[in-house]
C-alpha cells in the first residue's frame, strides 16, 4: 500500500468527517471494512437469534451476519415484494443529466457506485465509513493525489457482459466534462479529478487535482453511479429510456407506468452471494399525502414518505408497537436569485430579501412544521474535529443575525430601509418572476409562500408552476428572477453542499453568478487535508453566506419522519444520504407482499 506515516499523521477522524485513514481501512476489501465484532463468510453462518427469542439457523451467511448485527430485526427471510410510495415519479430513467431525485431513486438499486456507504451501519443512522462497491479494494499514493481502484472480478452488467475500467472512466469523464448535459454527479467528481487512467480492464486510476479527505464519500454519492460505456457511446440521452445496470435489482421495462408506478426484480446473478432478500420492489407514485397515508393504513404500501408530526402521532395512537418510526433529515431548501436580472444584480437588494424571508412560515406551510430554524451548516451530525458544529452555533445565529429571528419585525424594517436607500420605493412596478418546477409538492407550496411574502414586501409577482422537466429547463436557461429548490447533504461534511448547491460552478447554480472570493475558498477547501484548517475555511463560508448578499440563500433545515410497519425489516435510511438500494431489506411473514 503506497502510503507514508507523514501523510497519515496529517489525517484525523474528527467528528463525522470521513478522512483518508478510514478510507484505508477498506483497502483490503469488505471484510476489513466491517466494524469491530462484525463477522463475514462462513464464520457468520452460526445460529442467530430468532424473532421469538430462541435460535434458528440462518438461510445464508450474509443473513446470519445481518441478524447478529441487528438482533432486534430477527433473521432475514427471502422472498416477497416491497411496496413503497413516493410523492413523485421518474420523468426520465437517467441520473447522468439534469433530473429529479425521484428519477435517481428509480434506478438507485439498478446501478452501483464505485464505493458504497457501509451497509453495516445502524439502519436508521448515518455512518461515515465507506466500503467496497464496484471496487473491491484501493490504495492511495503517498501524497494523496493518485487513487488506484481494483474492480470486482465478477461484476457484470445485467446483459451478462463484464463491468470494466472503461465503464468507470467513461462515466466519470462524462461527469467531469459533460458537454450539453448537466449531471448532478459533476459536483462530486469535477472539483477533484484531473485525469483518469485505465492500466487494464480491472484497474482505474484517478489522478486528483489535490489531495482530498472526502473523496470516497463523494464517490459513494448515488449521483455518481456507474453506467456502461456502451450506452454512453450512443449518447447520454440513451439513458433517458434505457436501463442497463450492474446492481442487486433489475429494471422491469414493461411495468413502468409513468406517473403511476414502476417495478424492480431481484438480480439472481448478483455477485454478492445471499442478497438481495426481496423478490422485487414496486414503487407507487402518490402525490397526495392523504392518499399515501390511506394506502399505508390499509397496508397497500409498507412505509410512508415524509409523514408530518401530526400524522406520526395519529398513527402511533392507532397502531403503537406495530410501527417503526425513522426520523430522517430532509435537507436544506434554498432560494436562488438571478443576478443577471435587475434589480437583483444589486447585492443590497439581495440582502433585503435575505432579511425579509419569514422562514418559520415556510416550515409551517411547506413542511407542516417538520423542521428547524437553524443555519444550514449546523445540524447535529455536522461536527468539526473538536466535536462542535461547524460555523455559528444555532443559538448565536438566532441571537446575532436578524434574518433568522422568529420575530421578523426588526429584520423587515431593515429590509425596507435598504430598498429605500437603493431608490426602490414603489416595488409594485417591478414584476418578480418565480418559476416552480412542478405543479404539486414541496417546491410548488414553497413557490406559493415565496410569492405571498414578496407581495407583502410590495413586489408584483408572476408565479409560474411548470411541469418538472419544463421547469428545470427554465431554471437552467436562467428564465427566472427567483426560484426555490430543495437540497440534501450527501454526507456529513459541508463539502458536497458547497460544491453542488451553493458554489458558482455547481450543478445547482442557475443564478449566473461568478464569485472569485467563493471560488478561491472552495478550491482551497477541496485540497485541504488538515482538519483544523478545514474547520476554519468552513467557518469563513458560514460568515460569508450570512452577509446575505450571496445569490444562493439557505432558508432553513427540515426534518421528516418515515413510518413503516414492523414487518418491513432492514431498510436503510442513512442520514442524510437518502435511501440505499434495498439489497439488505426483507419482509417478515405477515407482510402483504409475501402473499
Amino acid at each position: 500500500m503506497l502510503i507514508r506515516k507523514s501523510w497519515l499523521h496529517m489525517i484525523a477522524l474528527g467528528g463525522t468527517v470521513i478522512l483518508l485513514l478510514a478510507a484505508m481501512g477498506a483497502c483490503a476489501g469488505g471484510d476489513e471494512a466491517a466494524p469491530a465484532g462484525a463477522e463475514s463468510g462462513a464464520a457468520a453462518a452460526a445460529p442467530a437469534p430468532s424473532e421469538s427469542g430462541g435460535t434458528a439457523a440462518a438461510p445464508s451467511p450474509v443473513a446470519a451476519e445481518q441478524a447478529k448485527l441487528f438482533p432486534d430485526d430477527g433473521i432475514p427471510q427471502y422472498g416477497g415484494i416491497l411496496n413503497l410510495a413516493h410523492l413523485g415519479g421518474p420523468t426520465t430513467l437517467s441520473h447522468i443529466d439534469h433530473t429529479t431525485t425521484y428519477s435517481m431513486l428509480a434506478v438507485n438499486g439498478i446501478y452501483e457506485t464505485l464505493v458504497n456507504l457501509e451497509w453495516r451501519a445502524d439502519p436508521a443512522t448515518y455512518t461515515a465509513a465507506v466500503t467496497e462497491g464496484l471496487a473491491k479494494s484501493w490504495e492511495v499514493s503517498a501524497d494523496g493525489t493518485v487513487w488506484t481502484f481494483h474492480l470486482q472480478d465478477d461484476a457484470q452488467w445485467h446483459d451478462g457482459t463484464r463491468v470494466t475500467s472503461a465503464d468507470v472512466k467513461a462515466t466519470y469523464e462524462h461527469m467531469v466534462k459533460p458537454g450539453d448535459a448537466t449531471p448532478p454527479g459533476r459536483s462530486y467528481t469535477r472539483p477533484f479529478i484531473a485525469s483518469i487512467d485505465t492500466p487494464d480492464a480491472n484497474t482505474v486510476v484517478l489522478n486528483l487535482k489535490a489531495p482530498n479527505p472526502v473523496l470516497l464519500n463523494n464517490l459513494a454519492v448515488h449521483w455518481t453511479m456507474i453506467v456502461p460505456k456502451s450506452g454512453l457511446d450512443q449518447g447520454f440521452g440513451w439513458f433517458k429510456t434505457n436501463v442497463l445496470g450492474s446492481g442487486p435489482f433489475k429494471w422491469v421495462p414493461n411495468k413502468w407506468e409513468r406517473g403511476i408506478s414502476y417495478q424492480w426484480v431481484s438480480n439472481d446473478d448478483y455477485r454478492d452471494e445471499g442478497v438481495p432478500y426481496l423478490d422485487g420492489k414496486k414503487t407507487f407514485v402518490m402525490k397526495d399525502r392523504g392518499a399515501q397515508l390511506a394506502a399505508f393504513e390499509t397496508k397497500k404500501i409498507d412505509d410512508t414518505w415524509q409523514a408530518s408530526p401530526s400524522q406520526v402521532q395519529g398513527l402511533l395512537k392507532k397502531y403503537g408497537a406495530e410501527l417503526n418510526i425513522v426520523k430522517v433529515t430532509g435537507g436544506f431548501p434554498h432560494v436562488q436569485i438571478n443576478t443577471a436580472r435587475p434589480p437583483f444584480d444589486n447585492p443590497n437588494v439581495r440582502k433585503a430579501l435575505y432579511l425579509w424571508w419569514d422562514r418559520q412560515e415556510f416550515l409551517d406551510k411547506v413542511h407542516e412544521g417538520a423542521g428547524r430554524l437553524v443555519e444550514w451548516i449546523n445540524p447535529v451530525y455536522f461536527k468539526s474535529p473538536t466535536g462542535e458544529g461547524y460555523g455559528t452555533p444555532p443559538e448565536a445565529l438566532v441571537k446575532n443575525n436578524l434574518a433568522w429571528r422568529p420575530d421578523k419585525t426588526e429584520a423587515r424594517q431593515q429590509a425596507k430601509a435598504i430598498l429605500a436607500q437603493e431608490g426602490l420605493t414603489d416595488l409594485s412596478k417591478i414584476t418578480v418572476k418565480i418559476v416552480v418546477a412542478g405543479t404539486v409538492g414541496t417546491d410548488f407550496r414553497a413557490g406559493q409562500v415565496m410569492a405571498a411574502q414578496l407581495r407583502d414586501l410590495g413586489f408584483d409577482v408572476d408565479l409560474q408552476a411548470l411541469e418538472r422537466v419544463a421547469g428545470f429547463s427554465a431554471h437552467k436557461a436562467g428564465e427566472f428572477d427567483i426560484l426555490h429548490r430543495g437540497g440534501v447533504a450527501p454526507f456529513p461534511a459541508p463539502d458536497g453542499m458547497l460544491n453542488r448547491y451553493v458554489g458558482p460552478k455547481g450543478t445547482r447554480n442557475y443564478t449566473n453568478v461568478e464569485d472569485p472570493v467563493y471560488d478561491k475558498m472552495l478550491t482551497e477547501l477541496n485540497g485541504t487535508i488538515d482538519p483544523a484548517r478545514r474547520s476554519d475555511l468552513i467557518a469563513k463560508f458560514d460568515e460569508y453566506l450570512q452577509e446575505g448578499t450571496y445569490p444562493s440563500q439557505i432558508m432553513y433545515w427540515f426534518d421528516y419522519s418515515i413510518v413503516r410497519w414492523n414487518y418491513n425489516k432492514g431498510r436503510k435510511y442513512l442520514q442524510p444520504a437518502g435511501h440505499m438500494p434495498d439489497d439488505h431489506s426483507w419482509l417478515g411473514p405477515d407482510a402483504p407482499g409475501r402473499k
